[in-house]
């Protein structure tokens, strides 16, 4: 389902180049979040929770009986908070593939940058067309804010979570007209009880 902005909520363009990856334990401060989008699901054993948050995601995985917490933000913006941190850093510095290694879970993350082109265009179309027909048993948000970039392209961020055999699958797209980039990432979360 595409999501048209509040008349209130004014875009403000960021830059691809500022955002950061932070992993926290335990709890994340939804409180202080610019929550747009959001939806919870259940899979298993795991409860997994997803937002868009301005141009950018959270997404949340708690595994109760085993007593894991895991809250990823991909964000502009510092997450201000004194939960534990397992991870903090700049897009820049992400590792191609970031992994932890939980108890009874493994949890993967890979950003990569695509410029804006054919290409790319091809990925977006297919990418939202599997969001808007997601079933039930997945998390599809979409928001698309008012402001036109180069081309008659607009900054949006996409998320969609669902279940693929033993693991939790999240793919985000966040897209920066003002700078004719797509940033895309993925995450994994595979547990070892079902």
């Amino acid at each position: 389902m595409e999501v048209m902005p509040m008349d209130d909520q004014a875009y403000v363009d960021q830059s691809a180049r500022d955002l950061n990856l932070t992993l926290l334990e335990d709890y994340l401060p939804t409180e202080k979040l610019n929550i747009l989008e959001v939806s919870e699901l259940e899979i298993g054993s795991v409860r997994a929770r997803a937002g868009i948050i301005g141009a950018s995601h959270f997404c949340s995985f708690e595994i109760p009986r085993n007593d894991i917490s895991l809250h990823e933000v991909f964000s502009c913006k510092r997450i201000d908070t004194n939960a534990r941190r397992m991870f903090y850093g700049p897009i820049g510095d992400i590792p191609a593939e970031l992994t932890l290694d939980l108890d009874e879970a493994h949890y993967t993350f890979t950003p990569s940058v695509l410029e804006w082109g054919d290409e790319a265009d091809d990925y977006l179309g297919d990418f939202e067309n599997r969001v808007r027909s997601s079933s039930e048993s997945a998390i599809g948000l979409q928001y698309r804010f008012p402001s036109k970039g180069s081309g008659g392209r607009y900054p949006k961020t996409i998320v969609c979570l669902q279940s693929q055999l033993d693991s939790i699958f999240v793919e985000t797209a966040h897209t920066y007209p003002n700078e004719n980039t797509i940033v895309i990432t993925e995450t994994k979360l595979q547990t070892d009880t079902p």
